[in-house]
């Protein structure tokens, strides 16, 4: 709380957080804690992404926004189905926040201790997605791509052809991203692991397992060859 009374966040009587998604926790976690100090403030969450458990779970008696692909249900959306590489889009180049203490009266983040995401390319990461949203939008007028409309529906098509069908550049090097399955960040696996063609069969036809729960299938098959998903 102290940390919020300095961010002047205790002084206004609606707030507004911004979270990726997918469930709601961090507004629920953050109200509950603003409520038990009796501060009777309003809390409305904006979200890339929801998935269902929000819905489930009674968190509707929350205020909150998010962004939903035109004519998608919700077990078929882009953005629930593959939030793991959604997570990959917006990560920050430091890790997660572990606690906060006091320096010269002054409440301060501490992060973990993590080297690899000191040292990673996540900048050169970020430019590689600018870049294929680009040359994906290249050809269109401006004046089309900064349509609402058409802005929401150029999301889709960009989202969808990347998930799904990946080139093999792009499976290759956004599958070397490291994914962390924790937010203690302890253990790290890479998006779309290689192994060899022998075992990536094996897996297709369900007599081996995935490296890892978060795997990015279409990624992972396309690193191999464009076409593996077709071998029967």
């Amino acid at each position: 709380m102290k940390y919020f009374d300095q961010e002047k966040l205790l002084s206004f009587k609606k707030i507004g957080i911004v979270d990726i998604g997918w469930r709601g926790r961090l507004q629920k976690s953050l109200s509950n804690i603003i409520h038990s100090y009796n501060k009777n403030i309003e809390i409305h969450g904006f979200y890339f992404g929801l998935h269902q458990t929000f819905f489930e779970n009674q968190l509707n008696n929350y205020s909150y926004s998010y962004f939903k692909l035109p004519n998608i249900k919700r077990d078929t959306d882009y953005i629930v189905r593959y939030d793991f590489i959604i997570e990959l889009f917006t990560a920050a180049n430091h890790a997660s926040c572990i606690g906060y203490s006091n320096s010269n009266n002054k409440i301060i983040p501490e992060f973990s201790n993590n080297q690899f995401l000191k040292n990673s390319t996540i900048e050169l990461q970020l430019d590689g997605i600018l870049n294929f949203a680009k040359e994906k939008t290249s050809n269109i007028p401006a004046h089309k791509v900064l349509n609402s409309i058409n802005f929401i529906s150029l999301t889709e098509i960009i989202l969808s052809k990347f998930f799904t069908n990946p080139t093999f550049n792009e499976a290759k090097y956004f599958g070397n991203t490291i994914l962390y399955e924790d937010q203690t960040e302890n253990k790290g696996y890479k998006l779309a692991p290689k192994i060899s063609f022998i075992k990536a069969f094996l897996i297709k036809k369900n007599k081996l397992n995935f490296p890892h729960n978060n795997v990015w299938r279409e990624g992972f098959f396309n690193r191999l060859h464009p076409n593996f998903h077709r071998l029967e």
